[in-house]
């Protein structure tokens, strides 16, 4: 299995294990199911020579998150659609960031079966908010950006 697939597989099972989210998907899911869902993308690769016997590379990965703007989900009536599913969101994004950003996330890159790919760090993530169309109608939606740097050793 490739790096990036693996790093992926991660993303999902570690977001995928939050008390906010409802479905995490490995692709664009137009007709999801359980809200919050997310959707987990490879997004781009970069690499520069670190030393002679190690690469670097940078793994980046788009993390949507999504919640229905329409009249079909229950909420408490003090707030309008629109701020709740921000406020939902919002709350999916910090708990996302938070897990990515705990070092066992890192170490577990370092134990990949490869073996030869080590996890350094997660750069500070970017956050895109917007609407999306789904099957199922509009939906608040937010993407982030991460980035993952890791060391290639290329002697193993």
């Amino acid at each position: 299995m490739s790096i990036s697939k693996d790093i992926k597989d991660l993303l999902i099972t570690t977001i995928n294990a939050l008390s906010t989210t409802q479905s995490v998907y490995g692709y664009q899911e137009l007709n999801p199911n359980g809200w919050p869902c997310v959707w987990v993308n490879v997004d781009d690769l970069q690499g520069t020579f670190a030393t002679t016997s190690e690469n670097r590379r940078v793994y980046g990965y788009k993390v949507t998150s999504i919640f229905p703007l329409g009249e079909d989900f229950i909420k408490d009536g003090s707030v309008q659609r629109e701020e709740y599913a921000e406020n939902v969101l919002a709350d999916v994004v910090d708990q996302i960031i938070n897990a990515i950003d705990d070092n066992s996330f890192l170490d577990t890159i370092n134990d990949f079966s490869s073996g030869d790919t080590t996890g350094l760090y997660v750069e500070a993530a970017d956050c895109e908010w917007g609407v999306i169309d789904m099957e199922k109608g509009k939906g608040k939606a937010v993407q982030i950006s991460l980035m993952i740097h890791t060391d290639y050793n290329i002697s193993t």
